[in-house]
């Protein structure tokens, strides 16, 4: 499937393109799209961690800050070797863009080396001002360049400018070196935290914590199950970057792309967009006893759920539309999906490792039972986005009535 772009090119262009010819600076536009997301990846410094164990009895020789190091450059490499993938799989498909190859050039090697020395570095007020508005400036350029706004010149311009940032970075304070004990015991404790999630296959325990909330009367008062989740999703409001981000680059993408349907595009942001937010229902979901002290039955928390995270999934279709999207009854049905799949996903069951259901597949054994579980809520949106995206007769009535059966059953 990943080599497909290469040795499959034209069936695959038929798909993404159809009759029509992509965008003179598509290939840019998808460099710009996949560095924002590269960079929004290494946001976390994910490789800030030391097992309590080592930093007790090995950590004598002064190797730590080198061990860092390594693991922050293997991670990077890693990034942003699937962004030369994609970039290379968007040129089989929309063609070299001969001229402007070496400005694309430029801009990744820039902005490659501008992440590394920034994750490097110890994050202050304007380096944190910095990595949080790099995803969004690529996502915005990305869109202006496949929308033909901006010229070869404007990612010559961005590409010196990482540089230059770049450049006075080297300056500042290395953080590998600087980590104390208790920062790197606590980030070893939320990474065996994700792993431990991660083997359960309880992935909705990723999804972001919320921040304190200074409203000491969120939940005094009815409905509570109202106040509960409307407090559990303004607790996240860090997630509407990366909502924007996603709004920018589906914009982007339909300009890319023209041949493909929206509806795919504006389902699949939908259900990513708004499954951050969807970080209270999990919560609940693993929390007998805040379900009890909530005091109400599984379809009133998911029906009310449902009608908030619609609410949220309308504000970032809107969001879309003002950047060009156009509008259709298809791709407003497309967002309701995403949101009822993300309702589904969230209220899931824990995983029964005793129903593992290993059938023999011409000789291969799969776990069909563990996988129909691991199925659930993304099964709609697919079969949603089916529906609605291949013009199937009474699409529209049947997609309702599927959300609907998705959130109550």
């Amino acid at each position: 499937m990943l080599g497909s772009p290469f040795y499959g090119g034209d069936a695959v262009r038929d798909q993404l393109l159809g009759a029509r010819a992509p965008a003179p600076l598509a290939v840019p536009a998808l460099l710009c799209l996949s560095l924002a997301l590269a960079w929004w990846s290494t946001l976390r410094r994910g490789y800030l961690w030391a097992d309590p164990a080592a930093l007790t009895w090995s950590d004598f020789d002064g190797s730590r800050p080198a061990t860092l190091l390594r693991r922050l450059r293997v991670g990077w490499a890693l990034r942003f070797a699937v962004v030369v993938y994609a970039v290379c799989a968007g040129g089989m498909l929309l063609g070299w863009p001969g001229p402007v190859l070496a400005a694309c050039g430029a801009l990744f090697a820039a902005v490659t080396a501008l992440a590394l020395v920034a994750a490097a570095r110890a994050p202050g007020p304007l380096l944190r001002l910095l990595e949080q508005l790099m995803p969004l400036v690529l996502t915005v350029f990305g869109l202006l360049v496949a929308s033909a706004v901006v010229s070869t010149v404007v990612l010559w311009g961005l590409a010196a400018v990482a540089t230059c940032a770049a450049v006075l970075l080297t300056r500042g304070r290395s953080l590998p070196s600087m980590a104390g004990r208790r920062e790197l015991v606590e980030r070893y404790t939320a990474r065996m935290v994700r792993r431990t999630s991660v083997s359960f296959l309880d992935v909705w325990t990723l999804l972001p914590q919320g921040r304190p909330l200074k409203w000491r009367g969120a939940l005094a008062g009815s409905p509570v199950v109202v106040r509960f989740v409307f407090a559990g999703v303004i607790t996240r409001a860090r997630s509407l970057l990366f909502a924007l981000m996603l709004a920018l680059t589906i914009a982007a993408l339909r300009k890319a792309f023209p041949g493909a349907n929206p509806v795919w595009w504006v389902g699949i942001g939908a259900y990513l967009a708004v499954l951050p937010f969807s970080a209270p229902i999990a919560q609940l979901n693993r929390s007998p006893g805040l379900r009890r002290w909530l005091s109400n039955g599984d379809r009133v928390l998911t029906v009310t759920a449902a009608g908030i995270l619609l609410v949220v999934g309308a504000l970032w279709f809107g969001v879309t539309l003002a950047l060009g999207v156009p509008w259709s009854t298809m791709s407003a049905l497309a967002v309701a999906v995403g949101v009822a799949a993300v309702v589904r996903s969230v209220t899931r069951s824990p995983i029964d490792f005793r129903n593992l259901g290993i059938v023999a597949v011409e000789g291969v054994l799969l776990p069909v039972g563990l996988l129909t579980q691991l199925a659930r809520g993304p099964e709609v949106l697919a079969l949603g986005l089916l529906l609605l995206g291949n013009g199937v007769a009474f699409a529209a009535p049947i997609a309702i009535v599927l959300c609907v059966l998705a959130i109550l059953f």
